[in-house]
C-alpha cells in the first residue's frame, strides 16, 4: 500500500509529464536534486515544503479537504442511481 507521500508524488509526476517535464527537470525547477525525490519516494516520506515546491512547478497546490461520506461521493460522481 502506498503512503500519502507516494500518492502525492505520483500525482505530481503525472502532472509534470502532462506538462512535458521529466523527473530530473521537475527536480531542477523545484530546486531539488533528483536523488532527493527518488529517495523520498522509496522511503515514502518527504518534507512538506519539498512537496509544495514540486507541486508549484506543475501549477498544483497542496490542500486539505473534509472527507466525504460514501453517499456524498456517489452524488458528486453521479453514480448514486
Amino acid at each position: 500500500m502506498q503512503t500519502i507521500t507516494q500518492q502525492l508524488l505520483d500525482h505530481i509526476y503525472a502532472e509534470a509529464a502532462r506538462k512535458g517535464l521529466n523527473k530530473a527537470e521537475l527536480a531542477s525547477q523545484a530546486g531539488l536534486l533528483p536523488t532527493v525525490m527518488s529517495r523520498a519516494y522509496r522511503r515514502g516520506v518527504m518534507n512538506i515544503d519539498s512537496l509544495e515546491k514540486l507541486a508549484a512547478v506543475c501549477g498544483l497546490t497542496l490542500s486539505l479537504t473534509p472527507k466525504q461520506s460514501q453517499l456524498a461521493k456517489k452524488l458528486n460522481e453521479g453514480s448514486l442511481f
